[in-house]
Protein backbone atom coordinates (compact mmCIF):
# COMPACT_ATOMS: atom_id res chain seq x y z
CA UNK A 1 0.00 0.00 0.00
CA UNK A 2 1.16 3.43 -0.97
CA UNK A 3 -0.45 6.52 0.79
CA UNK A 4 0.58 10.08 1.59
CA UNK A 5 1.72 10.46 5.19
CA UNK A 6 0.80 13.92 6.35
CA UNK A 7 1.53 12.87 10.25
CA UNK A 8 5.19 12.39 11.34
CA UNK A 9 8.27 15.08 12.01
CA UNK A 10 10.38 15.63 8.68
CA UNK A 11 12.85 17.30 6.83
CA UNK A 12 13.28 20.57 6.39
CA UNK A 13 11.58 22.23 3.26
CA UNK A 14 9.68 19.40 0.74
CA UNK A 15 6.41 18.57 -0.64
CA UNK A 16 3.96 20.03 -3.51
CA UNK A 17 0.90 20.28 -2.22
CA UNK A 18 -2.28 20.25 -4.42
CA UNK A 19 -3.57 23.16 -6.37
CA UNK A 20 -0.65 25.32 -6.65
CA UNK A 21 2.43 23.88 -4.42
CA UNK A 22 5.80 23.04 -4.28
CA UNK A 23 9.52 22.65 -2.11
CA UNK A 24 13.09 22.93 -0.92
CA UNK A 25 15.04 20.79 0.04
CA UNK A 26 16.95 23.18 3.43
CA UNK A 27 18.53 20.96 5.71
CA UNK A 28 18.04 22.23 9.50
CA UNK A 29 19.08 21.38 13.05
CA UNK A 30 16.03 19.01 12.26
CA UNK A 31 16.25 14.73 11.45
CA UNK A 32 17.09 14.31 8.24
CA UNK A 33 19.15 10.94 7.27
CA UNK A 34 20.46 9.54 4.24
CA UNK A 35 19.79 9.62 0.47
CA UNK A 36 18.18 6.77 -0.95
CA UNK A 37 18.10 7.12 -4.88
CA UNK A 38 16.11 4.35 -6.57
CA UNK A 39 15.82 5.88 -10.31
CA UNK A 40 17.92 4.19 -12.98
CA UNK A 41 18.06 8.02 -14.11
CA UNK A 42 17.09 10.85 -12.35
CA UNK A 43 18.30 13.26 -14.69
CA UNK A 44 16.01 14.56 -17.35
CA UNK A 45 17.66 15.19 -20.58
CA UNK A 46 17.26 13.21 -24.46
CA UNK A 47 20.81 12.57 -25.40
CA UNK A 48 21.48 12.80 -29.45
CA UNK A 49 19.71 9.86 -31.11
CA UNK A 50 17.67 8.96 -28.59
CA UNK A 51 13.48 10.29 -28.32
CA UNK A 52 13.37 9.97 -24.67
CA UNK A 53 15.96 10.21 -21.58
CA UNK A 54 17.18 7.16 -21.02
CA UNK A 55 15.00 5.05 -18.77
CA UNK A 56 12.31 7.29 -18.49
CA UNK A 57 8.94 6.24 -20.65
CA UNK A 58 6.92 9.32 -22.41
CA UNK A 59 3.49 7.10 -22.31
CA UNK A 60 2.18 9.81 -24.80
CA UNK A 61 3.07 12.81 -26.62
CA UNK A 62 0.46 15.42 -28.10
CA UNK A 63 1.61 18.42 -29.92
CA UNK A 64 4.58 18.65 -27.71
CA UNK A 65 8.21 19.72 -29.06
CA UNK A 66 11.08 18.47 -27.13
CA UNK A 67 14.54 20.26 -26.87
CA UNK A 68 17.32 20.98 -24.84
CA UNK A 69 18.05 23.93 -22.46
CA UNK A 70 20.39 24.34 -19.65
CA UNK A 71 19.48 24.61 -15.86
CA UNK A 72 22.53 25.59 -13.65
CA UNK A 73 25.24 24.65 -16.38
CA UNK A 74 23.10 21.31 -16.26
CA UNK A 75 21.82 20.01 -20.13
CA UNK A 76 18.18 19.37 -19.79
CA UNK A 77 15.26 18.58 -22.03
CA UNK A 78 12.33 20.84 -22.20
CA UNK A 79 9.09 19.74 -23.06
CA UNK A 80 6.63 22.89 -24.60
CA UNK A 81 3.28 23.21 -26.44
CA UNK A 82 1.71 26.46 -27.75
CA UNK A 83 -1.40 24.88 -28.48
CA UNK A 84 -3.49 21.96 -26.39
CA UNK A 85 -1.77 18.74 -26.15
CA UNK A 86 -0.41 16.46 -23.26
CA UNK A 87 3.06 14.77 -22.38
CA UNK A 88 3.91 12.04 -19.89
CA UNK A 89 6.73 10.62 -18.72
CA UNK A 90 7.13 7.82 -16.35
CA UNK A 91 9.45 4.98 -14.67
CA UNK A 92 8.95 2.41 -12.33
CA UNK A 93 11.18 2.02 -9.10
CA UNK A 94 11.62 -0.20 -6.18
CA UNK A 95 10.61 0.81 -2.43
CA UNK A 96 11.71 -0.36 0.45
CA UNK A 97 9.11 0.00 3.53
CA UNK A 98 9.66 3.42 5.25
CA UNK A 99 9.06 6.98 4.44
CA UNK A 100 10.27 9.02 1.41
CA UNK A 101 10.03 11.95 -0.36
CA UNK A 102 10.05 12.45 -3.63
CA UNK A 103 12.30 15.49 -4.49
CA UNK A 104 11.98 17.25 -7.96
CA UNK A 105 13.86 20.07 -9.49
CA UNK A 106 11.82 21.70 -12.26
CA UNK A 107 10.06 25.08 -14.11
CA UNK A 108 7.24 24.90 -15.26
CA UNK A 109 4.72 27.72 -17.45
CA UNK A 110 1.86 27.13 -17.41
CA UNK A 111 -1.01 29.06 -20.15
CA UNK A 112 -3.57 26.66 -19.95
CA UNK A 113 -4.16 23.27 -18.37
CA UNK A 114 -2.26 21.26 -15.55
CA UNK A 115 1.31 20.50 -14.82
CA UNK A 116 1.54 17.34 -12.58
CA UNK A 117 3.81 15.17 -10.74
CA UNK A 118 2.87 11.99 -9.25
CA UNK A 119 3.83 8.50 -7.53
CA UNK A 120 2.06 5.68 -7.88
CA UNK A 121 -2.02 6.82 -8.11
CA UNK A 122 -1.12 10.25 -6.27
CA UNK A 123 -0.44 12.84 -8.34
CA UNK A 124 -0.42 16.61 -7.32
CA UNK A 125 -1.37 18.96 -10.27
CA UNK A 126 -0.41 22.74 -10.58
CA UNK A 127 -3.62 24.16 -12.25
CA UNK A 128 -3.40 28.10 -11.79
CA UNK A 129 -3.44 29.83 -15.18
CA UNK A 130 0.05 32.07 -16.15
CA UNK A 131 1.55 30.51 -13.07
CA UNK A 132 5.16 29.96 -13.22
CA UNK A 133 6.82 27.53 -10.55
CA UNK A 134 10.59 26.90 -10.45
CA UNK A 135 12.75 24.64 -8.80
CA UNK A 136 10.76 22.66 -5.29
CA UNK A 137 10.01 18.86 -4.84
CA UNK A 138 7.09 17.45 -4.17
CA UNK A 139 5.38 14.35 -2.50
CA UNK A 140 6.08 12.78 1.46
CA UNK A 141 5.05 8.73 1.08
CA UNK A 142 4.94 5.79 3.04
CA UNK A 143 5.31 2.13 1.38
CA UNK A 144 4.35 -0.13 4.18
CA UNK A 145 6.45 -2.81 2.49
CA UNK A 146 8.36 -3.53 -0.68
CA UNK A 147 6.86 -2.17 -3.85
CA UNK A 148 7.18 -1.52 -7.34
CA UNK A 149 5.46 2.36 -8.05
CA UNK A 150 5.43 4.24 -11.16
CA UNK A 151 6.87 8.08 -11.16
CA UNK A 152 5.97 10.32 -13.78
CA UNK A 153 5.35 13.72 -14.71
CA UNK A 154 4.27 16.15 -17.30
CA UNK A 155 1.37 17.67 -18.86
CA UNK A 156 -2.42 16.52 -18.57
CA UNK A 157 -4.80 16.89 -22.31
CA UNK A 158 -5.77 19.99 -23.45
CA UNK A 159 -2.37 21.60 -21.55
CA UNK A 160 -0.48 24.85 -23.27
CA UNK A 161 2.73 25.67 -21.37
CA UNK A 162 6.74 25.14 -21.07
CA UNK A 163 8.43 22.77 -18.60
CA UNK A 164 11.62 20.82 -17.53
CA UNK A 165 12.28 18.62 -15.03
CA UNK A 166 16.40 18.89 -13.93
CA UNK A 167 16.12 15.83 -11.46
CA UNK A 168 14.33 13.91 -9.42
CA UNK A 169 15.44 12.03 -6.17
CA UNK A 170 13.92 9.33 -3.86
CA UNK A 171 15.00 10.50 -0.11
CA UNK A 172 14.20 7.73 2.60
CA UNK A 173 13.94 9.39 5.84
CA UNK A 174 14.09 8.91 9.37
CA UNK A 175 13.16 11.28 11.90
CA UNK A 176 14.46 12.39 15.45
CA UNK A 177 14.16 15.20 17.61
CA UNK A 178 16.53 17.32 19.80
CA UNK A 179 17.80 14.65 23.00
CA UNK A 180 18.84 14.61 26.13
CA UNK A 181 20.73 17.98 25.82
CA UNK A 182 17.39 19.30 25.18
CA UNK A 183 16.69 18.48 28.54
CA UNK A 184 17.99 22.45 30.42
CA UNK A 185 16.70 24.12 27.80
CA UNK A 186 13.03 22.62 27.40
CA UNK A 187 12.92 22.85 31.19
CA UNK A 188 13.65 26.75 31.01
CA UNK A 189 10.98 27.52 28.82
CA UNK A 190 8.65 25.69 30.71
CA UNK A 191 9.38 27.52 33.69
CA UNK A 192 9.22 30.86 31.97
CA UNK A 193 6.15 30.54 30.61
CA UNK A 194 4.26 28.57 33.09
CA UNK A 195 3.80 25.45 31.12
CA UNK A 196 2.45 22.20 33.57
CA UNK A 197 2.07 19.22 32.10
CA UNK A 198 1.78 17.48 29.72
CA UNK A 199 2.62 20.09 26.74
CA UNK A 200 0.15 18.46 24.26
CA UNK A 201 -3.00 18.35 26.96
CA UNK A 202 -3.85 22.15 25.82
CA UNK A 203 -1.19 22.13 22.89
CA UNK A 204 -3.27 25.02 20.61
CA UNK A 205 -2.93 27.27 23.80
CA UNK A 206 0.94 26.19 24.75
CA UNK A 207 1.84 26.79 20.98
CA UNK A 208 0.17 30.14 21.14
CA UNK A 209 2.45 31.17 24.08
CA UNK A 210 5.66 30.21 22.69
CA UNK A 211 4.83 31.96 19.59
CA UNK A 212 4.34 35.40 21.69
CA UNK A 213 7.51 34.57 23.94
CA UNK A 214 9.18 33.89 20.66
CA UNK A 215 7.96 37.38 18.90
CA UNK A 216 8.64 39.22 22.05
CA UNK A 217 12.20 37.93 22.46
CA UNK A 218 13.22 38.38 18.75
CA UNK A 219 11.72 42.15 18.76
CA UNK A 220 13.17 43.54 22.14
CA UNK A 221 15.63 40.91 23.77
CA UNK A 222 14.48 41.50 27.05
CA UNK A 223 11.53 39.66 27.71
CA UNK A 224 10.85 35.80 29.27
CA UNK A 225 12.93 34.05 26.26
CA UNK A 226 15.85 36.07 25.55
CA UNK A 227 19.32 34.81 25.40
CA UNK A 228 20.19 38.08 27.54
CA UNK A 229 18.47 36.26 30.63
CA UNK A 230 19.22 32.93 29.92
CA UNK A 231 21.94 30.51 30.76
CA UNK A 232 24.51 29.74 28.34
CA UNK A 233 23.63 25.80 28.32
CA UNK A 234 20.22 27.58 27.11
CA UNK A 235 19.25 27.62 23.61
CA UNK A 236 22.29 26.44 22.15
CA UNK A 237 23.39 26.44 18.49
CA UNK A 238 23.14 22.65 18.55
CA UNK A 239 19.46 22.55 20.66
CA UNK A 240 17.53 25.59 18.59
CA UNK A 241 20.47 26.30 16.30
CA UNK A 242 18.03 28.88 14.04
CA UNK A 243 16.30 30.93 17.47
CA UNK A 244 20.31 30.92 18.79
CA UNK A 245 21.41 32.22 15.40
CA UNK A 246 18.44 34.94 15.62
CA UNK A 247 18.51 35.88 19.24
CA UNK A 248 22.60 36.49 19.29
CA UNK A 249 23.30 38.35 15.87
CA UNK A 250 21.19 41.41 14.95
CA UNK A 251 22.60 41.77 11.84
CA UNK A 252 21.26 38.65 9.87
CA UNK A 253 19.05 40.33 7.31
CA UNK A 254 16.74 37.35 6.43
CA UNK A 255 12.77 38.84 6.70
CA UNK A 256 11.55 39.15 10.71
CA UNK A 257 9.14 36.48 9.19
CA UNK A 258 11.41 33.64 8.53
CA UNK A 259 13.45 34.24 11.56
CA UNK A 260 10.30 33.40 13.58
CA UNK A 261 8.75 31.07 11.66
CA UNK A 262 12.21 28.70 11.70
CA UNK A 263 12.98 29.93 15.57
CA UNK A 264 9.45 29.13 16.29
CA UNK A 265 9.90 25.46 14.41
CA UNK A 266 12.83 25.05 16.87
CA UNK A 267 10.98 25.21 20.08
CA UNK A 268 8.09 23.25 18.98
CA UNK A 269 10.85 20.71 18.43
CA UNK A 270 12.20 20.74 22.15
CA UNK A 271 8.38 19.27 22.86
CA UNK A 272 8.70 16.70 19.92
CA UNK A 273 5.54 19.00 17.85
CA UNK A 274 5.88 17.96 13.97
CA UNK A 275 6.11 21.27 12.44
CA UNK A 276 6.51 22.36 8.30
CA UNK A 277 7.58 25.75 6.71
CA UNK A 278 5.19 27.11 4.53
CA UNK A 279 6.55 30.04 2.24
CA UNK A 280 4.76 32.54 -0.05
CA UNK A 281 6.57 33.15 -3.16
CA UNK A 282 5.48 35.19 -6.37
CA UNK A 283 7.68 34.84 -10.07
CA UNK A 284 10.19 32.75 -7.95
CA UNK A 285 10.89 34.54 -5.06
CA UNK A 286 9.74 34.39 -2.10
CA UNK A 287 8.08 37.11 0.20
CA UNK A 288 6.52 35.59 3.81
CA UNK A 289 7.03 32.82 5.48
CA UNK A 290 4.94 30.76 8.40
CA UNK A 291 4.30 27.09 9.73
CA UNK A 292 2.02 24.18 10.45
CA UNK A 293 2.25 22.10 13.61
CA UNK A 294 1.08 18.53 13.74
CA UNK A 295 -2.09 18.25 16.35
CA UNK A 296 -1.85 14.47 17.36
CA UNK A 297 -4.93 14.55 19.20
CA UNK A 298 -6.96 15.73 15.98
CA UNK A 299 -4.78 13.74 13.89
CA UNK A 300 -4.54 16.79 11.62
CA UNK A 301 -1.98 19.93 10.71
CA UNK A 302 -2.87 23.31 11.97
CA UNK A 303 -1.66 26.84 10.32
CA UNK A 304 -0.06 28.93 12.59
CA UNK A 305 1.22 32.82 11.10
CA UNK A 306 3.62 34.09 14.26
CA UNK A 307 4.72 36.76 12.19
CA UNK A 308 1.18 37.77 11.93
CA UNK A 309 0.16 36.48 15.03
CA UNK A 310 -2.78 34.54 12.89
CA UNK A 311 -4.28 31.20 12.55
CA UNK A 312 -7.08 30.08 9.85
CA UNK A 313 -10.75 28.44 11.01
CA UNK A 314 -13.65 27.40 8.96
CA UNK A 315 -17.47 28.92 9.37
CA UNK A 316 -17.32 26.66 12.76
CA UNK A 317 -14.28 27.64 13.98
CA UNK A 318 -11.88 24.84 13.04
CA UNK A 319 -8.25 25.52 12.68
CA UNK A 320 -7.09 24.81 8.97
CA UNK A 321 -4.30 23.53 7.05
CA UNK A 322 -2.58 24.24 3.62
CA UNK A 323 -4.67 21.85 1.97
CA UNK A 324 -7.64 23.46 3.68
CA UNK A 325 -7.19 27.16 3.03
CA UNK A 326 -5.46 26.15 -0.43
CA UNK A 327 -8.90 24.24 -1.54
CA UNK A 328 -10.61 27.07 -0.09
CA UNK A 329 -8.85 29.34 -2.30
CA UNK A 330 -8.90 27.35 -5.48
CA UNK A 331 -12.82 27.18 -4.97
CA UNK A 332 -12.67 31.02 -4.74
CA UNK A 333 -14.72 31.25 -0.99
CA UNK A 334 -11.39 31.79 1.17
CA UNK A 335 -12.00 35.56 2.87
CA UNK A 336 -10.94 37.60 5.93
CA UNK A 337 -14.02 35.59 7.84
CA UNK A 338 -11.32 32.63 7.94
CA UNK A 339 -8.65 34.43 9.30
CA UNK A 340 -8.45 34.35 13.14
CA UNK A 341 -6.27 37.06 15.13
CA UNK A 342 -4.29 35.25 18.29
CA UNK A 343 -3.31 37.20 21.16
CA UNK A 344 0.44 37.32 20.36
CA UNK A 345 0.80 41.23 19.89
CA UNK A 346 2.67 41.37 17.10
CA UNK A 347 1.94 43.80 13.83
CA UNK A 348 -1.28 45.05 12.62
CA UNK A 349 -1.88 43.77 9.78
CA UNK A 350 -4.09 44.71 6.39
CA UNK A 351 -6.53 41.47 6.13
CA UNK A 352 -6.90 42.49 1.85
CA UNK A 353 -2.59 41.86 1.62
CA UNK A 354 -3.44 38.23 3.46
CA UNK A 355 -6.10 37.44 1.34
CA UNK A 356 -4.66 38.68 -1.69
CA UNK A 357 -1.61 36.35 -1.29
CA UNK A 358 -3.21 33.48 -0.88
CA UNK A 359 -5.18 34.31 -4.46
CA UNK A 360 -2.16 35.52 -6.10
CA UNK A 361 1.30 33.69 -5.00
CA UNK A 362 3.11 30.50 -5.55
CA UNK A 363 3.19 28.02 -2.17
CA UNK A 364 5.39 26.15 -1.13
CA UNK A 365 5.81 23.37 2.09
CA UNK A 366 9.24 23.54 3.80
CA UNK A 367 9.07 20.49 5.64
CA UNK A 368 10.91 20.04 8.88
Amino acid sequence: MLKLNNTRKQMHYTRLVLGSGIIYLLLSGGCQQALTDHLKNPQIVIKPGQSSPSEWVIEANDNFILDNTYDQGQQVTRFSAEQGGQIIFSQEVLLDSGDYFLLVRFYTRIKQGEFFIGAGEKKLFITRQNLEVCERTVLTLTADGPQKTKISFGFRENSVGRAYVASIQWVKVHYKFPGENADLTRQYVRDKLDIQGDFNLNLDKNIAKLAKALNQTLLTKNQPLALTMAPDNVFTSTVTPFFYRYSHDRNIRDSYCQKSSLSLDDLLGLFNVPARQIHWQKNCTGFHQFLEYWHPKERKWKILDPYYGITYVDSKGMELNFEEVERMVNEGCFSAKNIKKLAIGRLLYNEEEIITAWYSSTLAIYVN
